[in-house]
Parts: structure tokens; sequence; C-alpha cells
């Protein structure tokens, strides 16, 4: 089996690098944005969880219990989460 390589002339391929470069800068900006993005929303949730956690102890109420915060914190140590 053989492969056939097409080329292209000079004025056709030129100027794909810098697209290619450019397109690969734009896509690492938006690669930091959403980590960024993600941290502060995993901070949200947090502070969310937080704030129910302690209005269920304020309310005596007990639907937020020992396990689910066990289990919490767990999801929270997994390196994939972070």
């Amino acid at each position: 089996m053989s492969v056939n390589h097409k080329r292209t002339g000079g004025e056709a391929g030129a100027g794909t690098g810098e697209q290619a470069q450019t397109e690969i800068t734009a896509l690492r900006e938006e690669i930091a944005d959403l980590k960024a993005t993600g941290e502060k929303t995993a901070a949200f949730l947090s502070a969310i969880f937080q704030n129910q956690l302690a209005a269920d102890r304020m309310s005596k109420t007990s639907i937020i219990t020992d396990d689910v915060i066990q289990l919490a914190a767990e999801v929270a140590a997994l390196s994939e989460v972070k």
C-alpha cells in the first residue's frame, strides 16, 4: 500500500503555520479561563454547602447527616476533582 502526498503551492500553504499558532494561543487562553471559572465555581459551591450545613444545624432539622459531610469531604479530596 502506498501513500500519495499532495503538496500545495507556495501561496496556497502560506500562513497556515501562523494561523495554527494563533488558534493554539486562543485555545490556551480559553483553557486558562475555564480553569479559573472552575476554581471559582468550586469555591462558590463549597460556600453554599457550608451555608446549608450551618442553616441545617441552626434549625436542628439534621437533614445533612454526618455521613453526607464525610462523603463530601472524600469527594473534595479526590485528585480528579481538583
